[in-house]
């Protein structure tokens, strides 16, 4: 089992791995491959954040969920699902298409807390409202120490990941209900001073038609 402070240390080590690859002008002349990433970068940060990557209870790779094909399924204590899909480095048009894959299909909005779409040089945290809604969390690997919190929070294999899923999973619908409440809300109040502003121009004018009498 790993612990938040060896998770963090761990992501140090892998840090460290990947500024070099990054800063090395002969692997800079060829960048990583979606396969190089998982196994150098991605599986070893699952791994920090207390996932057995060789427990199939915990983490499936490349298995069928609903008709989709994520990279890995991660299955918590719990039972939560975390679906993970990794891409090349700038391919942010892949991970487009992906959020819009993952969030139209019914059954994973359902079965999914989380959907990590990363290019390991940048993240984004999704959870998928079961009926709909998204909610969004962003972080680049600069910020994959200093903000470790936050992974651990949101990815980990741990009591207080589990927590924090739970809730973003029953928050995330009901923030698209407040919206339509609150845009519903404005709509009555703007038709009402509409109507408050006509009822006054008629009383004006009716005022004005007896003074000219």
């Amino acid at each position: 089992m790993v612990s938040k402070a060896q998770g963090k240390s761990m992501m140090e080590g892998i840090m460290e791995r990947y500024s070099f690859a990054e800063e090395d002008p002969q692997l800079r002349q060829r960048p990583l491959s979606e396969q190089n990433l998982k196994t150098k970068f991605v599986i070893p940060m699952l791994q920090a954040l207390n996932w057995d990557v060789y427990n199939f209870n915990q983490v499936r790779e490349q298995k069928n969920f609903f008709g989709l094909l994520p990279d890995f399924i991660l299955i918590d204590d719990h039972g939560k699902i975390i679906l993970v899909e990794v891409k090349p480095p700038y391919a942010y048009n892949e991970l487009e298409n992906d959020l819009r894959k993952y969030s139209d299909n019914p059954n994973v909005r359902k079965e999914a807390a989380i959907l990590l779409l990363t290019t390991f040089k940048d993240s984004r945290i999704c959870t998928l409202g079961k009926k709909k809604g998204i909610r969004t969390k962003e972080i680049s690997c600069s910020h994959y120490i200093s903000r470790f919190d936050k992974l651990w929070k949101n990815l980990s294999n741990s009591e207080e990941g589990f927590k924090t899923r739970t809730y973003e999973k029953a928050l995330a619908p009901r923030s698209k209900i407040r919206a339509k409440d609150a845009r519903a809300y404005m709509t009555r109040h703007l038709l009402k001073s509409v109507s408050n502003v006509v009822l006054e121009l008629g009383h004006d004018h009716r005022h004005n038609a007896s003074d000219s009498l």
